[in-house]
């Protein structure tokens, strides 16, 4: 039997999906989801195609669906409750516990949408503290940049930083941020990692924001 990643092109879906492969887990599909008002990745404001070219580094055959928000579920159940490829058995989410959250309601989604399709949710990061993680990620190989921060509680000179132990000492000294930015004050786009054949290299960007992120949008790049 084989496995989908759920991918956003950030670093906690990808360090699930190596986690998974490292557990022994076949991966034959990466699932991606546009909006369909900006053409991006929601959270992350990355492009279509640039969760292209990584699934193309990985070697991963990629499906992507457009939805808006208030479709988002009924949507993703219909994508997963209609694979190609009847083999697949689960998808690998990745979700992290974060001890505040009295109700973890992502995970709870990802089980019971899973259940509703005949498929299983696996959450390989699930038992990992999140401020365990960004160490595990570094010293795996992984190299992300910072591509959305919440203004209210991130400096905006971080946008297109690494995403690194200077910046995990930035964020745990300001306090009231998740170190893997799990309560949405971050997100990151993972430029390498021991999938990738290839590294990815930001050659052209520029900013925009809204009243509560700021984002960093790659428009060009090369491998």
């Amino acid at each position: 039997m084989s496995y989908a990643v759920s991918w956003s092109s950030g670093k906690d879906s990808g360090y699930a999906c190596y986690e998974a492969m490292n557990m022994g887990l076949d991966i034959t599909c990466l699932l991606n989801i546009i909006s369909k008002d900006s053409g991006l990745v929601d959270s992350h404001r990355v492009s279509k195609e640039l969760v292209q070219t990584q699934a193309k580094l990985m070697d991963i055959p990629l499906i992507q669906a457009e939805t808006n928000w208030d479709d988002y579920t009924k949507n993703f159940k219909f994508l997963i409750s209609n694979f190609p490829s009847k083999n697949i058995k689960g998808i690998i989410f990745g979700d992290i516990f974060v001890p505040e959250f009295q109700i973890q309601k992502h995970k709870l989604w990802a089980e019971n949408i899973c259940a509703s399709a005949g498929l299983v949710a696996i959450e390989p990061l699930w038992n990992v503290r999140s401020k365990e993680l960004p160490l595990k990620m570094l010293e795996t190989g992984f190299e992300m940049i910072i591509v959305s921060i919440k203004k209210r509680l991130i400096g905006e000179e971080w946008l297109g930083r690494p995403f690194d132990s200077e910046f995990s000492c930035y964020i745990q000294n300001k306090g009231d941020i998740d170190p893997c930015g799990e309560k949405g004050e971050f997100h990151t786009v993972v430029l390498n990692c021991p999938m990738f054949k290839k590294k990815i290299k930001v050659l052209k960007t520029n900013k925009t924001e809204n009243e509560k992120y700021c984002f960093l949008n790659i428009t060009k790049w090369t491998t």
